[in-house]
């Protein structure tokens, strides 16, 4: 309703007497301009509430400030910002689980191949006390003598990261590490439930060597020609003066009807040759 027809409204609820006196005229326009500057603003609030796509960005300030003493967050640009306090409400169920960690490691390191590594501990304490000897999830297939059977699931774990991945335009120095670690205690140290303990960071060097893939290429061999020489009587040559003779053959394997028209399978070396054109 707009201003001037609530004002209109408004005043029509007083009686035909006091309609007539400017006192109580001027009391209910007051009243008219309180409400429609402090309370309309507040449902039109309420009404975009039920959207969090439709809420004003100073509504979704409110409820990140109030998600932060839960679930900090990161840089977020403004049109982002509907989808983390839909996902942080989201979160909120699954708090006392190492969900939350997963999914805002993959939300706030974007590009980068951070991830959580559980750790295991050997079964047989008395040849490795508890805390001796601790195997990221990753290295159980690498340890001599024992098979990852031989390792039980403790409740600890780390943040594992590739050096390469957080090296910058001078390459992997304390700067970066240290702006990477200041990131982790800031956003994921609090999403770490109170019965899981954070051993730090497990760094690591990745590399990729690329090799020549070797292809096996198959050739449609065919014999153009073919000579056979006869036997002649063993007498002395002294010149020329004989002629070798022989034959030529043309051999042609011909197209099987069925596959259609040979392009390199003119040999087939399995049930239905795999270089065919079909018709």
């Amino acid at each position: 309703m707009a201003f001037g027809d609530f004002r209109k409204w408004l005043s029509g609820q007083l009686t035909k007497a006091r309609q007539k006196e400017t006192a109580w005229v001027d009391l209910a326009s007051a009243i008219a301009e309180s409400i429609e500057t402090h309370v309309e603003s507040y449902i039109e609030k309420l009404k975009a509430r039920s959207s969090l796509y439709e809420m004003d960005k100073e509504s979704l300030l409110e409820d990140i400030k109030e998600l932060r003493k839960i679930f900090p967050l990161g840089e977020v640009a403004d049109e982002d910002l509907p989808h983390v306090v839909m996902q942080r409400k989201d979160e909120i169920h699954f708090k006392k689980t190492i969900y939350p960690l997963i999914s805002t490691l993959a939300r706030e390191f974007k590009g980068l191949r951070v991830k959580w590594e559980r750790i295991y501990a050997p079964v047989d304490q008395e040849q490795f006390p508890y805390g001796t000897f601790l195997v990221p999830e990753s290295e159980l297939e690498l340890q001599n003598g024992l098979n990852p059977s031989d390792f039980f699931l403790t409740s600890r774990g780390a943040i594992r990261i590739p050096l390469n991945d957080i090296a910058g335009e001078d390459g992997i120095t304390e700067e970066a590490i240290r702006a990477f670690e200041a990131k982790i205690k800031r956003v994921v140290h609090p999403l770490i439930p109170l019965r899981i303990v954070l051993d730090g960071q497990l760094y690591s060097i990745e590399f990729e060597v690329m090799d020549m893939v070797e292809i096996p290429s198959y050739s449609d061999h065919v014999t153009v020609g073919k000579q056979t020489t006869t036997d002649i009587e063993s007498t002395p040559i002294y010149k020329q003066d004989f002629v070798q003779t022989g034959t030529t053959t043309q051999e042609e394997r011909p197209a099987s009807p069925m596959y259609g028209t040979p392009r390199m399978d003119a040999i087939p070396l399995d049930a239905i040759s795999i270089d065919r054109r079909y018709y």
